[in-house]
């Protein structure tokens, strides 16, 4: 997990996943001004690695914010918590929502290219 997300980070991150995995051939992340300047950084040493947004998160604000004041959206939402708060309750909860620890985890795995936790043992 990274304890200070910025630019030197998340190349240090990327050099230190290259070394477990061999070259990194694509990168997909979003635009934050420090992925972008680790990406950029990693990106000096190897011009050859692909740099893709992921526009998935960009769109769900969008929608999120297009849709507030949509009856149906809102229902739609109050629905999904409850389910949530339901699974949490069941021998089933580890299938539900992560926590904070596991969240922030993630999204540093995901800053740094989207690789998983597990799979790496870096993060």
């Amino acid at each position: 997990m990274l304890e200070h997300s910025n630019g030197e980070a998340i190349a240090e991150c990327l050099e230190r996943l290259e070394g477990c995995i061999g070259r990194i051939q694509q990168i997909v992340a979003d635009h934050g001004s420090d992925v972008k300047s680790g990406i950029g950084r990693y990106r000096q040493r190897d011009r050859g690695v692909r740099f893709t947004y992921d526009v998935t998160h960009q769109v769900a604000l969008w929608l999120e914010h297009a849709l507030k004041d949509d009856n149906t959206y809102r229902g739609f939402r109050s629905h999904c918590q409850a389910s949530v708060q339901a699974l949490q309750q069941t021998a089933l909860h580890f299938l539900g929502d992560a926590n904070t620890a596991q969240q922030s985890a993630l999204a540093a795995s995901e800053r740094a290219g989207h690789v998983g936790q597990e799979s790496t043992g870096l993060l």
